[in-house]
């Protein structure tokens, strides 16, 4: 596994530098731990290791995080575990992991915990006591990734979720799959959205696109990760899926729509919100000239719901709906 530390401090030689702890060169060999589940033994010594390194051995990490203004810390763990022997000591081991997670937590709040999770293999519940953000894949491939989000938010927040919801290159992509970046950017918002584009090699058109999206995950990501989620219609049932997030207020409503490929310009039918104030009124600007803007009651938007056709003709479109009530 490694530790990977970067960030910027004020007053430290290590301002804005990149610090990595790599578990395999302090003892854990990567050929050995998979001869002999004996080796994994080694793990335990190596996590004693960097837990002393938190604790005791401060002219390491306190250097670079006392006087930190912002620090990124990125578990990455390697291994994975096939014998039951294995299993134990990589638990014992795991245990001491989260220790230096609560050390961590403990003596610098500042620090930005993600944990790498491997495509969910390794989404270790325990770790979201300390990590603000899970890195699910490094499978870029939007598609793939509405299979992945369904999945990881039955047990872990949106606002956890991390990459495979990047703006990426198609080399990115395991299928090598073509998708427009609006696909891409809606994708991303229904977690924590980023890039992994190379703006050297971008237009200025492309860089203009793409700057408006985070502009508009920006004014909408509050509902997004601190709302309430609704799956209205799963990937795994059919060629679309449609999420929609409620604010604690009830005051502001999105809703994603997915269409992955669309024949004889069949759309869907109305999308009945849930978990709105069926009294108030809510009004969303749907960008459609033809089809006009939605002013509908909670009520109505629950038991009618939304017509959302228009936008959903083609492969690999994408709509997202914010409505906001009316005072």
């Amino acid at each position: 596994a490694v530790l990977h530390f970067q960030g910027k401090a004020e007053g430290c030689a290590a301002a804005g530098s990149v610090f990595r702890i790599d578990l395999a060169a302090m003892g854990l060999n990567n050929g050995g731990a998979h001869k002999k589940a004996d080796a994994h033994i080694a793990a335990v010594a190596v996590c004693q290791r960097i837990l002393l390194i938190q604790i005791a051995g401060k002219q390491i990490l306190h250097p670079l995080l006392r006087n930190a203004t912002t620090v990124i810390c990125h578990f990455k763990p390697r291994r994975t575990v096939h014998t039951l022997y294995a299993q134990v000591q990589f638990c014992h081991a795991l245990g001491m992991i989260h220790r230096v997670f609560q050390h961590i937590r403990d003596n610098y709040p500042m620090v930005i915990i993600e944990n790498c999770a491997s495509g969910g293999l390794r989404s270790d519940l325990a770790m979201s006591q300390w990590c603000s953000r899970i890195n699910r894949s490094d499978n870029q491939d939007p598609v793939d990734m509405l299979y992945m989000h369904e999945g990881f938010t039955y047990v872990n927040l949106s606002r956890s979720a991390g990459g495979a919801g990047h703006i990426s290159p198609k080399n990115a992509y395991i299928n090598e799959r073509d998708c427009p970046m609006q696909f891409k950017a809606h994708v991303g918002m229904l977690g924590s959205l980023a890039t992994g584009m190379d703006l050297r090699k971008m237009t200025d058109e492309e860089i203009e696109e793409m700057k408006g999206y985070f502009e508009q995950h920006k004014q909408i990501r509050h509902i997004v990760q601190l709302g309430d989620m609704y799956r209205i219609a799963s990937i795994r049932d059919g060629d679309h899926a449609i999420y929609e997030y409620v604010s604690k207020d009830k005051k502001e409503i999105l809703l994603f729509v997915f269409g992955i490929a669309r024949t004889f310009r069949l759309g869907y039918e109305n999308i009945k919100l849930h978990g709105l104030d069926e009294d108030t009124i809510y009004f969303c600007d749907t960008g459609s000239k033809e089809y006009g803007n939605i002013r509908m009651s909670g009520d109505g938007l629950m038991k009618i719901g939304v017509p959302t056709w228009v936008h959903m003709v083609g492969n690999m479109r994408s709509a997202i709906y914010h409505f906001k009530a009316e005072e």
